[in-house]
């Protein structure tokens, strides 16, 4: 009950003050655990605020707090951001998010973007459909075409889902992100992205 151990299987990795709470069927989680809980390195996750963007305090609907908890969870932490008012994306910033703006960014933002990202920087964006002409013709500059469409998934009606709201039930098995994907992802009111071969020189 300490742990929150609620089910067989599983492992407490016990460091310090801090412990990780796993099963014993990846080996990968463990290893991933066990760095966790020795490294001294804290990233930290800003997502970009003043343009709409989703709330990382919010637990509505659209509020991101169950992001921003599972982020702290992993040892992590979340702040916000307001571009405008610095000289640059902070230099502990492990992870820059721009979740769904409602305004389109100044270009004194997205060149302090650019910097970030020339610098080896990471970046999630997470863009609506509609709008956003500068912050749309900007991924467009690194080969992403974001295109002025939604998409409809009839399959999402079988699980009782909108027709607007695409279901996700094959993953990458080779990419680090997806390869552990194993329950339906869903992706309400959701526009199509094409990458292009040969992105503009210079972006």
């Amino acid at each position: 009950a300490k742990y929150d151990v609620t089910s067989y299987r599983t492992t407490v990795l016990k460091y310090g003050d801090k412990h990780e709470v796993i099963g014993t069927e990846s080996e990968n989680k463990l290893t991933n655990s066990l760095l966790k809980l020795i490294s001294k390195d804290v990233k930290v996750f800003y997502f970009v605020a003043g343009h709409g963007e989703k709330r990382i305090d919010n637990k509505e609907e659209n509020g991101y707090s169950y992001v921003k908890e599972a982020i702290e969870r992993e040892n992590h932490q979340v702040r916000d951001l307001l571009l405008v008012n610095v000289e640059k994306v902070p230099d502990d910033a492990a992870v820059l998010v721009v979740s769904g703006p409602e305004t389109d960014y100044l270009p004194a933002e997205l060149d302090k973007i650019t910097a970030f990202v020339k610098k080896g920087g990471r970046i999630v964006f997470m863009v609506d459909p509609g709008g956003l002409p500068k912050l749309t013709s900007y991924l467009g500059g690194f080969g992403f075409e974001l295109t002025n469409d939604l998409i409809f998934d009839k399959t999402s009606q079988i699980s009782g889902s909108s027709i607007a709201i695409p279901v996700v039930v094959q993953y990458d098995k080779n990419h680090p992100v997806t390869r552990e994907f194993e329950q339906f992802s869903f992706f309400p009111f959701a526009r199509s992205v094409h990458i292009k071969e040969e992105p503009a020189k210079g972006s």
